[in-house]
């Protein structure tokens, strides 16, 4: 199955501080194994689906393999195995560009909704972030308050803009 995984600089899992052998210019990267029962966020290859891309952000985006028992958690995937494909060169380049559609959807519904003050100032920290984002700290604080304000907007409103928000993020990065 060919999934995403955010890693930090250098091919490094932001959690368990495991770093990744990376691909080569003709053979994908060495497999990377777990044993024992696989368990979200405990025991497990971790990744996610094009359509769970927002929930997580760090330096790198790999696009990689998992392999034999796969179990999706809904926003994560968790794999007996998995491998590093090739890096998604586009990210974090277009983090500026997908903070600015976070901040900007935001401010519409929020405006449209004639939402309190509060809100408002959820809206204006994504735009404040939106406006400095030159990589995934300022994106992911953008997505979230517009995810946040989506939540105080109607009910499952922060799945559904996280879920909008996956599909940006991949029409950004060409996936």
């Amino acid at each position: 199955m060919i999934a995403y995984k955010f890693l930090g600089a250098g091919a490094v899992a932001p959690f368990s501080g495991t770093g990744w052998p990376a691909p080569s210019a003709h053979a994908p990267g060495a497999w990377v194994a777990v044993d024992g029962d696989l368990e979200t966020c405990a025991n497990g290859v971790h990744a996610c689906s094009r359509q769970a891309l927002a929930y997580w952000f760090d330096e790198e985006l790999w696009m990689v393999e998992l392999a034999e028992e796969i179990r999706d958690a809904g926003t994560v995937l968790v794999a007996r195995r998995g491998r590093l494909l090739e890096r998604v060169t586009r990210w974090p380049a277009v983090s500026r560009a997908f903070a600015e559609d976070c901040a900007a959807h935001a401010r519409r519904r929020v405006t449209a909704a004639g939402a309190d003050a509060r809100l408002a100032e959820v809206v204006a920290d994504a735009e404040h972030h939106a406006a400095c984002a030159d990589g995934p700290r300022d994106a992911v604080i953008a997505a979230y308050a517009a995810a946040v304000a989506a939540a105080a907007l109607e009910p499952g409103g922060f799945e559904a803009e996280r879920a909008r928000q996956s599909g940006v993020l991949a029409t950004l990065l060409g996936l």
